[in-house]
């Protein structure tokens, strides 16, 4: 299996969450949906002025050329699939989603999704995620949003222009270099780092890099087919440095048990290189060192 849909990102039941939101907010008309990975800098309210012409999801579209059509997310080799959707269709984002709730009961989304989920039980439909089931439970309607609504990309893009983030009323670091990690890209980490306070407490800037004393270090080796957490003291020979992009510090200052979103090199003679990047809260017992 690719590496990718290793990543508990694609495994975790509580990304599914977001196909229950008229069962979780069943008084709402209406709901935005952000992701923790976003930084809104502008007034959101007039997305509830747009007229959504009946369609329950409201997204920034992301294909140009033959990028990300359905034709990427899904297997259009089997017949269900190839008989259902248009493998030139365009994606749209996950991040910001502005949802008519009572489109979606209309349309009967949510039960749309599990329909799927069920017929792809074996992934010969397509592989894991929340973005292809997104793609089909939405086919046909969604609402395309202005791309200033939602610029994505800060996490792996670099070419994205100054003029078009702050145009942005919502700017998106979706990939690998997020901004609280060591491997982002410094012309975007300000976006992100001038809205933390580093005077709370429970946040230690100091964890963005190397753990200090206190912050529990756990180490990770790499195998062929999967990513396995083991003590902090297993792997030292082959990881070069595990850093945690943030540690929820208690009273004592001794590090929780819930890690998110940190990278971690491996050493190999004199050459050092980054081998992966984890998503998603991981818990390992805090150590010292």
């Amino acid at each position: 299996m690719n590496m990718k849909f290793r990543n508990p990102k694609y495994l975790s039941m509580l990304n599914h969450l977001r196909f229950y939101l008229p069962e979780m907010y069943p008084k709402l008309h209406r709901i935005l949906f952000l992701d923790d990975d976003i930084v809104v800098q502008k007034d959101l309210t007039g997305l509830w002025n747009i007229d959504m012409d009946g369609k329950v999801n409201g997204a920034v579209e992301t294909c140009f050329g033959s990028f990300h059509r359905y034709a990427q997310y899904m297997n259009f080799s089997h017949p269900l699939i190839k008989k259902n959707f248009n493998p030139k269709a365009c994606a749209w984002a996950y991040g910001m989603n502005f949802f008519d709730l009572d489109a979606w009961r209309k349309e009967k989304c949510t039960e749309q999704y599990h329909y799927w989920q069920n017929l792809n039980e074996n992934r010969t439909l397509w592989k894991l995620g929340t973005l292809p089931p997104g793609l089909i439970t939405y086919y046909s309607t969604t609402k395309p949003l202005d791309k200033s609504w939602h610029v994505l990309g800060l996490g792996y893009n670099p070419s994205i222009s100054m003029d078009e983030i702050n145009n942005a009323a919502v700017v998106h670091f979706n990939g690998n270099m997020k901004p609280w990690l060591d491997i982002a890209m410094s012309q975007f980490k300000p976006l992100w780092t001038k809205y933390v306070d580093y005077e709370n407490e429970r946040i230690s800037p100091k964890c963005s890099s190397q753990p200090p004393l206190g912050c529990g270090v756990g180490f990770l080796i790499l195998e062929p087919s999967s990513f396995t957490a083991l003590g902090p003291k297993t792997a030292h020979s082959h990881i070069r440095m595990f850093s945690p992009s943030s540690a929820l510090l208690d009273s004592q200052g001794s590090c929780s048990v819930l890690w998110t979103n940190y990278h971690f090199t491996a050493t190999i003679g004199r050459e050092k290189s980054l081998i992966g990047v984890i998503h998603d809260p991981v818990s390992i017992s805090a150590h010292d060192g």
